[in-house]
């Protein structure tokens, strides 16, 4: 199955023990590589997305610790990243989410029709930041932090696989709308062309440099 993976700079779409593929768009150009799965690779991943990360996220998680606020709270801060993505990883996220939407080739000639498809992605890790915090807000006023999370994290373990037809009905519509307004945004030609380029890389198993269209 592959999955996908968005973040300030770029994309990366792999298949978990098989291989990686990343693309980023720089100097006006998309710049591709391919990572077989390994400890390195994921270490890639990690890297990328960790050092990425915009100040006003490490500003919160450094206020946590002055502030001796509880520790549970880096859980929910690291999920609701979600909420305040920055716009280019926003634009990522969308043009990711355009790439597993479209059900022709994914490939740069086809760029126009991927720029249709749907921005909301079914399989989305929006679906479960959002029953994560539906489940903690419910919760927490009752048990506490710490029970709270943890019972949001076995829900959303459980829902989909117990209780799909409620998942379907009910959460996803509030993840699908979460996903239009908050979590992605209409992704520019540079972000598509990332995403199709990361794509065909992994299909392929090889990095695809863009100029392989020229």
């Amino acid at each position: 199955m592959i999955q996908g993976l968005s973040y300030r700079h770029g994309i990366f779409f792999f298949r978990i023990g098989e291989g990686i593929a990343h693309a980023t768009y720089r100097d006006g150009a998309v710049k591709t590589r391919f990572l077989p799965w390994s400890w390195a690779g994921v270490g890639f991943i990690a890297s990328r997305v960790l050092f990425t990360l915009p100040w006003y996220m490490w500003a919160l998680a450094a206020l946590i610790f002055l502030l001796r606020l509880p520790l549970y709270l880096l859980f929910l801060l690291g999920a609701g990243y979600h909420f305040l993505f920055p716009r280019s990883l926003r634009q990522y996220h969308g043009a990711e989410h355009k790439v597993f939407s479209y059900r022709g080739a994914v490939d740069l000639y086809n760029l126009r029709e991927i720029a249709d498809a749907d921005i909301v992605n079914r399989g989305c890790s929006t679906n479960s930041v959002s029953q994560l915090f539906l489940v903690f807000l419910l919760l927490a006023p009752f048990v506490g932090g710490w029970w709270a999370l943890g019972a949001a994290g076995l829900c959303m373990a459980l829902v989909p696989r117990l209780a799909r037809p409620f998942e379907t009905r009910v959460l996803f519509p509030i993840s699908a709308w979460l996903q239009r307004r908050v979590t992605t945004a209409a992704p520019s030609e540079e972000h598509l062309r990332t995403a199709i380029l990361a794509y065909r890389s992994l299909i392929v198993g090889r990095a695809i440099p863009e100029d392989e269209y020229v």
